[in-house]
């Protein structure tokens, strides 16, 4: 199985920045508005599609700005960088997001790129797992420290349920410990592990049983684009030209999604790159980005829908994810994608 996607391994920081500076290097500004530090969220995959294809082709270039696109990874945080003015823009998690400006962060949600939750809870078929009712019991695999995912309370609280009716086990970020049955649910992120479940011989997602809080409007907005306060008041005209060619980007996954697989790879160190995983990671993707929880298409890419936010500021209220109510409009700003796309 390959598991480039979530190894902490020096090869894959040091590959993916090489390539990142490589390709940079080739996107020079004709009609230079600036420099632009962006920031991914993580190293760079299938889930930046859009951008990666933006930084490959020129487009940041054509739109008259040089891009530094920055890997991410798991101990860097997004949103610290960014309110430290280290990165210009950052892939910030619409949570993460708001605990960062509740703190004070100088920050601005100008995009949201995913129009639907990327993460759903999966078990093996031998595992009843038809309705959040069916997690009582059950041993959930938690991946990481710190308290349970919204969703998942959410869920649970749909049900009648508490933390205290399932039993929560560590696991690693792969799908190997639900293979192994150390765990009965599973975390699973549709950029990532789509792939592994077919590298594994499992049919994503008929081979699998599929709890997915969307369909029950416990959905959660995730991936965005946020600027730093101090860069947007200098640089508006750098940050709408950065949403136009990255709406392109994504516009071009789109419309050829096994087109762009190649763009993906061009960002993964040598060794890494598998084109056949890429497509799967590329397609889901895309999936979440041009549909909304319902299922209806999302034709306004990358626009901000102020309803889903507000929505999921409501449920991260209701679970302790976030503190204080705030209003969004001092924080989000729609217009300037809106700019972008009319141009």
């Amino acid at each position: 199985m390959k598991r480039w996607r979530l190894q902490i391994a020096a090869v894959v920081a040091v590959g993916a920045i090489a390539a990142l500076v490589a390709v940079g290097a080739m996107a020079r500004p004709s009609a230079n508005l600036g420099s632009v530090r962006f920031q991914l969220s993580f190293f760079p995959n299938a889930q930046h599609v859009g951008f990666l294809v933006a930084a490959n082709r020129g487009y940041y270039k054509a739109a008259g700005v040089d891009v530094k696109v920055i890997p991410g990874g798991p101990t860097v945080n997004t949103s610290l960088a960014l309110a430290q003015g280290n990165v210009d823009i950052a892939q910030v998690d619409f949570p993460e997001f708001l605990q960062a400006v509740e703190k004070g962060a100088p920050m601005t949600y100008v995009a949201l790129t995913y129009h639907q939750d990327p993460l759903v809870y999966v078990s093996l078929k031998s595992t009843k797992l038809r309705s959040p009712a069916d997690l009582k019991g059950l041993r959930y695999g938690q991946q990481q420290a710190g308290p349970l995912d919204a969703e998942l309370q959410a869920l649970l609280a749909k049900a009648g349920l508490s933390t205290k009716d399932i039993k929560i086990v560590p696991i690693g970020f792969t799908v190997d410990d639900l293979l192994k049955k150390k765990c009965d649910v599973f975390p699973s992120r549709i950029f990532f592990h789509p792939a592994q479940f077919e590298d594994a011989g499992i049919h994503y997602p008929g081979g699998l049983n599929v709890l997915d809080p969307n369909k029950y409007g416990l959905g959660l907005a995730s991936q965005g684009l946020a600027v730093n306060n101090k860069f947007l008041a200098a640089h508006r005209d750098a940050v709408v030209a950065f949403l136009k060619a990255s709406l392109r980007g994504w516009k071009t996954s789109l419309a050829n999604p096994r087109g762009v697989v190649a763009d993906v790879g061009k960002f993964l160190p040598k060794g890494a790159n598998n084109p056949k995983d890429n497509a799967i990671d590329v397609k889901y993707t895309n999936q979440i980005v041009s549909h909304k929880a319902s299922g209806a298409p999302w034709p306004r890419t990358l626009a901000i829908d102020m309803a889903y936010l507000k929505s999921t500021q409501a449920l991260l209220l209701k679970y302790h994810v976030i503190k204080k109510n705030l209003n969004l409009g001092k924080y989000v700003n729609t217009q300037l994608m809106a700019q972008a796309a009319a141009r």
